[in-house]
């Protein structure tokens, strides 16, 4: 069961794809929670699984995909659900926003068109003209005049629309918004806009929100915890505060060494690229871009261990007694 007061709870969740390599394992053992009221912010490299958990989450992951694990939304399992199950989920538990609005609202209908077929696909009882008076109320409060609703969605801007895709994933008052790079291609006062938005859904209406992103300072602005993935699984997890100021995970520190500031005299990055998921290296997938790599990293997957109020999977903070004894390479005189 679900532990009290989280909306959301994976554990070992495992989501998988079929290539021409074979099988990519795109979440790999993956244990996350947020609870009511509670901003989570996913932070990670392109194509370390972010947007794999995130569809997962919804019951949204393509044909030909597979999944396992425990994942629970507001108290019920979502791997193996039924897809008219997952369709009542939607909306009424759990939403996405996208990062796309203009790929995702549709320009042949009319904004308020477009709330009223949502709401009343959902709910059956709900009259169109009540449907359209939840559309108003809902573009208020995102500060949209309720008179635009009849607009399309053309005719309006880039921050605006990405107010109206908030919308339509929060008229329905789900237990947990799922927002997925929300602030891609958005200039950088409607980015501040639209992640304060999302830290009012948490403060004022008791929402578990899952931030999705690449943008550390996004995360540093709202969230309470950060989750750090990298090659599918989660490497970091812990406050806010502690993660950014102390990171303890080789990789995590890199992320925040990336991040440009008012004192940053020369640009940082972390050297090599992400492997192949559909090959993933042995022991610690960080280890061949790792600067504090030891033998054991090469062969020996880290633990998560406790680091302060959250966890790394780092052999770092393993004391070296309990350490194992590295596997020897092929051809390696041990």
């Amino acid at each position: 069961m679900t532990e009290p007061g989280h909306v959301l709870e994976a554990r070992g969740l495992r989501v998988w794809y079929a290539t021409p390599k074979g099988r990519l394992v795109a979440v790999d053992g993956v244990d996350l929670s947020v609870a009511a009221g509670e901003c989570l912010g996913l932070v990670g490299e392109s194509g370390s699984g972010k947007s794999s958990v995130a569809r997962a989450i919804l019951g949204l992951l393509p044909e030909g995909a597979g999944e396992e694990g425990e994942l629970r939304v507001a108290g019920a399992q979502v791997v193996g659900m039924p897809a008219s199950e997952l369709r009542e989920l939607r909306g009424e538990k759990v939403s996405l926003i996208f990062q796309e609005p203009m790929s995702r609202l549709d320009p042949l209908m009319r904004v308020e068109d477009q709330f009223v077929e949502m709401i009343v696909a959902h709910r059956h009882e709900v009259s169109r003209g009540e449907a359209r008076r939840m559309c108003h109320e809902t573009l208020a409060s995102l500060g949209i005049p309720p008179r635009r609703a009849r607009q399309w969605p053309h005719e309006f801007s880039g921050g605006m629309r990405q107010r109206i895709m908030i919308g339509l994933a929060i008229v329905l008052r789900p237990r947990l918004v799922v927002a997925d790079e929300p602030t891609t291609a958005l200039d950088t006062l409607v980015q501040a806009q639209i992640l304060e938005i999302l830290r009012s859904l948490a403060d004022d209406q008791g929402i578990a929100v899952l931030l999705i992103t690449h943008n550390i300072g996004a995360v540093a602005e709202i969230c309470d915890r950060v989750a750090v993935m990298y090659a599918a699984k989660v490497v970091e997890v812990g406050g806010v505060e502690q993660v950014l100021a102390t990171p303890a995970h080789p990789y995590t520190q890199g992320l925040v060494a990336s991040v440009i500031h008012l004192d940053t005299e020369a640009l940082s990055s972390i050297p090599g690229s992400p492997p192949d998921l559909a090959e993933p290296p042995p022991g610690c997938r960080f280890h061949p871009r790792c600067p504090h790599v030891m033998d054991v990293c090469r062969s020996v997957e880290p633990p998560t261990v406790a680091v302060g109020d959250g966890t790394a999977a780092c052999w770092l903070h393993v004391p070296e007694a309990s350490r194992p004894t590295p596997v020897p390479f092929v051809g390696e005189v041990p």
